[in-house]
């Protein structure tokens, strides 16, 4: 008797227990603003995007091998990098912030793409009205130009192999 109350203790747990499934879901939150909607979901293997709703709410389904590597992009600004190998996430509903400065930091100290983690593509951005220098270096794949306008939250490293900014 005691095995089969033990039996039906452990299955109660599991239907209550957070499980894994292959949707990730999320609400996308500016700290200044709170929940947002109209950004995009981008996946940068496949250079393909899909919309985010106007509730703020991002669904991703994970069963797609091209859909576990992924960002969620609002106003210019990036949220963490979304690696799911497996295709398997918490079912939990989670929040991400954007920008997530405090996620690409460690990038930023080791030169490290987000996307492919390596640093062997990875060029410096320069913002200045660029010299003809500059130009020369830019051409030469030494560096990135990002323009003459610099922003708080404006990326400090370009990626040539998935022509990404972080």
């Amino acid at each position: 008797m005691k095995q089969v109350r033990l039996i039906i203790f452990f299955l109660i747990l599991g239907l209550f227990s957070k499980g894994q499934n292959d949707v990730f879901r999320t609400k996308v939150i500016v700290s200044e603003i709170g929940l947002v909607g109209g950004g995009v979901v981008v996946f940068p293997q496949t250079k393909d995007t899909i919309a985010m709703s106007d509730d703020g709410i991002v669904t991703v389904n994970l069963a797609a091998k091209e859909n576990r590597l992924f960002y969620i992009l609002w106003s210019g600004w990036k949220t963490q990098i979304f690696r799911f190998e497996n295709g398997q996430c918490d079912s939990a509903v989670s929040t991400v912030m954007v920008p997530d400065t405090s996620f690409y930091q460690k990038f930023y100290d080791s030169k490290k793409c987000p996307i492919c983690l390596r640093s062997k593509y990875v060029l410096p951005i320069t913002y200045h009205l660029p010299t003809k220098k500059m130009f020369r270096k830019a051409r030469n794949g030494k560096m990135y130009l990002g323009g003459c306008m610099v922003y708080d939250y404006s990326p400090h490293f370009y990626c040539k192999k998935d022509e990404f900014e972080f």
